[in-house]
């Protein structure tokens, strides 16, 4: 599930795009919202949400002074404004959209997409940094072991760049720009 927060200076444009989000998007959950932005400070740096959806003019300060004050920035980031000119400045700031008021329930299903498709995306590299942990501390190797046509080369974790999979071969980028093509073992 993804928790969300919903930042406008406005009640009504919270409680519309509240309405829209339960009624037409599939996982995600507003557990906040505010109207202060200093309060919604403090409250995304103690909840940590996954998402964001924030207005950009609002009284006391905008949304892009907001930005600037968090401690936690580890959310997607939807602007929703009644204003097309933030666009570009909202995309500098890494936001994943930028939705315009009122906000149109198609484009809304789309951004949460994106973040659904983010979230897990990044749940993958988690479970995969899981992974690689439980198994560091059975292996007090140094180095990786690698079958290469009828012969074994080892090499240091660190000397390769990334793997790429192919079919029945695998593709292993090193740092020095070196490509190598492993072909996977047929097992029965």
């Amino acid at each position: 599930m993804i928790k969300a927060i919903i930042v406008d200076d406005e009640l009504t444009a919270i409680k519309s795009l509240q309405w829209e989000i339960e009624n037409f998007c599939e996982d995600i959950e507003v557990t906040d919202s505010f109207t202060n932005p200093k309060e919604a400070i403090s409250a995304i740096n103690y909840i940590k949400p996954d998402c964001v959806f924030l207005d950009i003019e609002m009284p006391e300060m905008d949304g892009f002074q907001l930005l600037e004050k968090l401690d936690f920035r580890g959310f997607d980031l939807i602007i929703t404004t009644a204003y097309d000119s933030y666009a570009l400045k909202a995309f500098k700031e890494s936001a994943i959209d930028y939705l315009l008021k009122p906000v149109d329930t198609d484009d809304l299903i789309k951004a949460v997409k994106k973040i659904q498709l983010n979230k897990s995306e990044n749940n993958l590299g988690k479970e995969l940094y899981a992974i690689i942990d439980r198994i560091k501390p059975q292996n007090n190797f140094n180095k990786i072991t690698l079958a290469l046509s009828g012969k074994t080369i080892y090499v240091e974790p660190h000397e390769i760049l990334y793997c790429k999979s192919d079919g029945n071969y695998t593709e292993i980028m090193f740092i020095d720009h070196k490509r190598t093509h492993f072909k996977k073992n047929k097992r029965y």
